[in-house]
């Protein structure tokens, strides 16, 4: 008796988590990775990774992180709603030749609250 107690009290759970998780927005993106291939010495260079919401509910970005030689040049600023598309742009410092890989990391309240993006490419020696 407590043995199927205990199974439907699981069940139940699992059951409530996967709705809220359906109920949840959703962040999908173009791509995760950009390649910028190689790139002249001190060039203004800009990757703009393109998302949609397809989920349910409205996201908010809590915050983006990002190494030293990148900036972000564009974020939004107000929560994403479902259907609507938006952006991320980046800038990356081309001042410093050599291999290029980066990470950007969203954080944000979507059904996959974490999502990193990719960036590599390579500057080229200056002339």
């Amino acid at each position: 008796m407590m043995k199927k107690q205990l199974l439907y009290a699981f069940i139940l759970l699992s059951s409530s988590a996967f709705i809220q998780a359906q109920d949840l927005g959703e962040l999908s993106f173009e791509t995760k990775s950009i390649s910028l291939g190689e790139i002249p010495f001190n060039k203004d260079t800009l990757a703009t990774y393109r998302f949609e919401n397809t989920g349910n509910r409205e996201v908010e970005i809590k915050h983006i992180t990002i190494t030293g030689d990148c900036k972000i040049v564009y974020k939004p600023t107000k929560a994403i709603q479902p259907g609507e598309k938006s952006k991320i742009v980046v800038k990356y410092d081309t001042s410093i030749a050599g291999p290029i890989r980066k990470t950007i990391s969203i954080h944000s309240d979507a059904s996959q609250p974490n999502v990193a993006l990719k960036l590599t490419g390579k500057v080229l020696p200056k002339n």
